[in-house]
């Protein structure tokens, strides 16, 4: 399938996303090579009722902003928590399990109270009316501040789809807060992140800064003014491809910043080619090459998973980078847990080099029965991921959980090495 043209409406499952697959990794390859049609057959992500919750979770760390979810069923909120964080979100009225009262009128009451509690400078309103007029919210609300409405449409389908959520939430950010170049201060990247920790974030601006260059976080953590100034930087960097490469395609695509498609800098030798592809880019290549040989010469691997067997439940281009760092470091890849294979990413299985075609491949989050069943077959010695850690925990596998501890640049490649360090008695080895 063709890459998404970003400047055409959103359309429903654009990446042809396949979100279920028990096998092994020649399998899977083949099925790929044979052009085989990926596809929801099913659905197995049980714990939420739609997409709308994904696009919360997109939205949920820029700053200044609230959210407004019109007429969502009663029944489905409960699914929505879990991905709201820390954001500000208001939900319409609903009555009955039905969709809530219609029109500005209910808008109008959430968008009131968001602005006395909030002052936001950006509200985003969730609705699944096309409709949604801002201008005429605006002028019945008749806020004091300037504020930016900024609709996206959804469906309340139940298709459930993480990363359709997350591109509803950028495609409206791209057409409707990115604005044009400007003469400006253009010595900074944009730095794209919807899924990762704050350490990510910490690790991989640090390497920027020390290559004197800075980093614009997007969307988590993100300014109105950030986004506002993206078109303006120098490239994009995205620490999930899975999750932000669709918006990292569409500001190459609508303004011309170029997109770095880099490997993540998971491991030395990955972390040294991610530096020289930054320097590269930026005009640095030699400079990024020597304090890459200075920070290496600083550490070095003990080889710590020597004869050890690593289950990885991450994302797919992170799986590329760690099975780098095991083959680095003596040990072996048991097995793989990807969240999701599309049209987007499915190149990658071909850098997984290295892997024995027999390892289990199990694609699709919340199956937690074939989980167990595969864990119990293949033994590993440990779990690397942020995926299904507690499960792997309870059935006596050591699990290194990656919400508060990064794995990218040097700083993950010290936190790995400590953590494998640590006394074979202690359960975690990581943050869990």
């Amino acid at each position: 399938m063709n890459q998404p043209n970003i400047a055409t409406p959103y359309l429903k499952m654009h990446r042809g996303t396949r979100l279920h697959f028990i096998h092994t990794l020649s399998r899977l390859r083949d099925q790929i090579a044979a052009g085989e049609v990926l596809h929801p057959d099913h659905s197995y992500t049980p714990d939420v009722w739609d997409e709308t919750p994904f696009t919360l979770a997109a939205l949920a760390g820029i700053r200044n902003s609230v959210v407004i979810v019109h007429a969502v069923p009663e029944y489905a909120r409960g699914s929505y928590s879990p991905k709201l964080g820390g954001a500000r979100v208001f939900f319409t009225q609903s009555e009955g399990g039905e969709r809530g009262s219609s029109g500005a009128e209910s808008i109008k009451d959430a968008l009131a109270l968001a602005i006395a509690r909030h002052h936001p400078q950006v509200v985003f309103i969730l609705s699944p009316a096309e409709d949604i007029d801002p201008a005429a919210i605006l002028a019945a609300t008749n806020p004091a501040e300037n504020i930016r409405i900024v609709p996206i449409a959804t469906d309340n389908q139940p298709s459930r789809i993480p990363y359709g959520g997350y591109d509803r939430a950028l495609q409206a950010i791209l057409t409707q807060l990115v604005g044009a170049k400007k003469a400006d201060d253009r010595r900074f990247v944009n730095l794209v992140s919807l899924t990762n920790s704050m350490a990510d974030l910490v690790e991989v601006t640090g390497l920027l800064h020390d290559l004197g260059v800075g980093a614009n976080p997007l969307p988590l953590f993100a300014t109105p003014a950030g986004l506002d100034r993206a078109a303006n930087a120098l490239a994009t960097l995205v620490l999930n491809p899975d999750a932000g490469g669709y918006f990292a395609r569409g500001l190459e695509e609508r303004h011309a910043v170029p997109y770095l498609s880099l490997d993540l800098p998971i491991g030395l030798r990955a972390t040294r080619r991610f530096l020289a592809g930054v320097g590269k880019a930026l005009g640095k290549e030699a400079e990024a090459l020597a304090y890459a040989e200075k920070r290496e010469s600083e550490r070095r691997d003990h080889q710590l998973l020597r004869g050890k067997r690593v289950f990885l439940g991450t994302n797919l281009a992170a799986a590329v980078g760690l099975t780098e760092l095991i083959h680095d470091s003596g040990g072996e890849v048991a097995g793989l847990a990807l969240p999701v294979l599309d049209s987007t990413n499915h190149h990658l299985l071909e850098r997984l080099e290295g892997l024995a075609g027999t390892i289990p491949v199990l694609l699709g989050p919340g199956q937690h029965p074939a989980l167990t069943t595969i864990l119990r077959r293949v033994k590993p010695d440990y779990y690397f991921g942020p995926f299904d850690v507690s499960l792997a925990a309870s059935m006596g596998v050591r699990p290194f959980a990656f919400e508060s501890v990064t794995v990218y640049g040097y700083a993950g490649f010290d936190a790995i090495n400590q953590a494998l360090q640590q006394p074979a008695s202690k359960r975690w080895v990581g943050a869990a």
